[in-house]
């Protein structure tokens, strides 16, 4: 299989390409070393004496046949095997002899077909140029063609160099890989740390119901029954009051205001009928008397009756 470099076409990497390409020089080069640029046409003699450090070497466009191949978009993932026969049967080359850079040219989303720019540039002159400068491979850095220096053979020369290109991002994913592992650690210690709370206070509320059990059963061991009922009966709870109110009242009647004074309760009422109201509580509730506190008045905003109904409690077995 011929060596083979396609150019990544891809949003990310266009991007990437724009601002390395903006970058001057020194700075592009700044994590690759001192590096010189060598062009094949220059003569051994006229090149400057050089150090062993790596070399640019750019190409001349005579150098590099160019040549354009149109595929199937459904085989844009074989266009591999598409450049190989193609140089096996339209090239006088042989797959091995060249090395190949191509680049997919910019196609409409409704286009069935895509295109590529392949550009072959022969092993033998390379090498050729290699020998008479004495250089060696691995001082290569970059093979680029003259004008268009974003075009870099070097890739399909060296495959390795494609993984090298990861390493600086190795130790990033292994921080950022511990870092994760010490959030997961974290995470389980807290989840252990929440369901020892969880089991400390479905125990503690275990306790609270048998301590309630044990004084509602220590209550009513106190004394009787009947004591306990007859002091109901003479003093009748503020919660009993309201809760007989509100089922005695009809649902047309509106409770304003609830005033409790010693055994005394006043209610402010807007209803239809304030006095049937009070009528129905001193006929239907036992334990209390009821009457009208104050003049019934009429509500400005509504055909409705305002009045205040006094609760006094009365003994059992009192008229």
């Amino acid at each position: 299989m011929t060596a083979i470099v396609i150019a990544d076409r891809s949003f990310v990497s266009g991007a990437m390409r724009s601002m390395r390409s903006a970058l001057p020089p020194a700075l592009r080069r700044l994590f690759r070393g001192p590096v010189s640029t060598l062009a094949l046409a220059e003569t051994p003699a006229a090149r400057q004496r050089r150090s062993r450090r790596q070399v640019d070497i750019v190409v001349h466009a005579d150098t590099v046949l160019r040549r354009r191949i149109v595929v199937p978009l459904k085989a844009r993932k074989e266009i591999a095997h598409a450049i190989d026969l193609f140089i096996r049967t339209e090239t006088p080359f042989a797959p091995g002899d060249v090395l190949v850079h191509a680049s997919e040219d910019p196609a409409r989303p409704s286009d069935q077909q895509v295109s590529y720019t392949v550009r072959l540039l022969p092993n033998a002159a390379l090498l050729q140029g290699l020998k008479a400068h004495k250089l060696r491979p691995g001082q290569v850095a970059g093979i680029l063609l003259d004008g268009v220096p974003e075009i870099d053979f070097a890739p399909a020369l060296f495959p390795a160099r494609r993984l090298l290109r990861w390493l600086p991002l190795v130790p990033v994913v292994l921080t950022l890989a511990a870092l994760g592992l010490l959030g997961l650690s974290e995470l389980s210690q807290r989840q252990l740390q929440i369901a020892a709370l969880e089991s400390e206070i479905a125990s503690t509320l275990t306790r609270v119901r048998a301590v309630t059990a044990e004084m509602d059963t220590a209550r009513q061991q106190v004394s009787g029954t009947g004591a306990v009922l007859k002091l109901l009966n003479e003093t009748p709870s503020a919660f009993l009051t309201l809760e007989a109110v509100r089922r005695l009242l009809p649902n047309e009647t509106e409770v304003l205001r609830i005033d409790m004074r010693g055994a005394e309760t006043r209610l402010a009422i807007r209803s239809p009928n304030a006095l049937a109201d009070a009528q129905r509580l001193g006929d239907e509730a036992a334990n209390w008397s009821s009457s009208i506190e104050g003049p019934i008045t009429a509500d400005p905003s509504s055909s409705l009756e305002l009045a205040t109904i006094l609760l006094r409690p009365q003994l059992v077995g009192t008229q």
